[in-house]
């Protein structure tokens, strides 16, 4: 048996289990079981070249050409798309969690508003759009410019060693979430 001939997979269907061997070009089927034949192609020398179609053995100066070629200029337009789409849905998830917040404002003025957001964000290293989104709920609950107006929030985002965007996150969601759980003590402390 040579190693050009077949790789054959078992897959046990009661427990789902996966098996290769080596074996002929031949298929079996039994109750429980089911053998799958991957062909292995033959051995080729160095100089051969792999491509989605197969194998093509090597030309002088034979280069296989990329299918598609993005160039930066459309990467860009793709970005500024995507940013756009996400800054609507952050605008649908502030509408849809803090109504109260935003009830003066139409459609366009509140992503306009979450842009704005976005990009203040943006400019303390938060990337992520988890980060993002997280950062719009602490400018709902303390106003939008929280990270300059508040000392804690300044504090953090200008702690030295704190490189992350996602760590300088977690500490604001934190610290935020001290604040927000003793403002509910409060209330309930004073009954």
């Amino acid at each position: 048996m040579s190693l050009s001939s077949s790789i054959s997979l078992t897959t046990d269907v009661l427990t789902g289990t996966s098996v290769a061997f080596l074996g002929g070009p031949r298929s079996v089927h039994s109750a429980g079981a089911t053998r799958f034949e991957l062909p292995v192609p033959p051995a080729r020398s160095r100089s051969a070249l792999t491509t989605p179609r197969g194998w093509v053995a090597a030309r002088p100066g034979y280069t296989p050409a990329p299918m598609l070629r993005i160039r930066p200029e459309q990467f860009e337009v793709f970005e500024e798309r995507a940013r756009a789409s996400f800054d609507w849905a952050l605008a649908r998830h502030v509408r849809e969690h803090y109504p109260d917040r935003c009830a003066d404002q139409d459609d366009e003025a509140l992503v306009e508003r979450v842009r704005t957001l976005r990009l203040r964000a943006e400019g303390h290293g938060i990337l992520r759009r988890s980060d993002l989104c997280g950062w719009v709920n602490l400018a709902m609950e303390f106003g939008d410019r929280f990270d300059e107006d508040e000392d804690w929030a300044k504090s953090i985002l200008e702690r030295p060693g704190v490189a992350s965007g996602a760590t300088r996150m977690l500490l604001l969601d934190e610290h935020a979430d001290q604040l927000l759980d003793q403002e509910e003590a409060e209330p309930e402390a004073a009954r």
